[in-house]
C-alpha cells in the first residue's frame, strides 16, 4: 500500500490461532528479530505490538544477563526494603490469589530490578 509506514503493525487478531504454543511462538519471535516479519498465525497481536513498540524503542532482544548479587548484598537490600516488603506483602498474597495454578508469579523488586519478594507456584 502506498504511503504505509512499513514499521506499522498492522493486526486485527482474525487470523490468528485461538491458542499458540510456545515454540510456535518463540520460532514466530526469533523470524520477527531476525527477518522483521511477524506471524500472525502464532502469535496474539498484543504481544506483535509489544515486539513492534520494542523495536522501534531499538531495545536489545539479547540483552545481557543480570548481575547475580551475593549473599551480604542481598541481606542489606532486604534491608533497606524492609518496610516497603512489609507494605507490599498483603498485596502480593491478595494478587496471588488470583493467579495461583496459572504458573504466573508476583514478583516485588527494588529499584535496581532485583527481586526482594517471589510468590509463585
Amino acid at each position: 500500500m502506498a504511503g504505509r509506514d512499513p514499521n506499522q503493525l498492522e493486526l486485527t487478531g482474525t487470523e490468528l490461532a485461538p491458542t499458540a504454543s510456545f515454540q510456535g511462538c518463540y520460532s514466530a519471535w526469533q523470524n520477527y528479530i531476525e527477518h522483521g516479519v511477524l506471524d500472525v498465525q502464532q502469535i496474539r497481536p498484543e504481544v506483535g505490538i509489544s515486539w513492534q513498540r520494542c523495536r522501534n524503542l531499538k531495545l536489545d532482544p539479547h540483552p545481557p544477563l543480570p548481575d547475580r548479587i551475593n549473599p551480604i548484598e542481598l541481606r542489606e537490600r532486604l534491608y533497606k526494603n524492609q518496610n516497603l516488603v512489609k507494605i507490599a506483602r498483603p498485596s502480593m498474597e491478595n494478587l496471588y490469589q488470583f493467579v495461583r495454578g496459572t504458573g504466573f508469579e508476583v514478583v516485588l523488586t527494588d529499584e535496581s530490578g532485583y527481586l526482594l519478594e517471589v510468590l509463585g507456584d
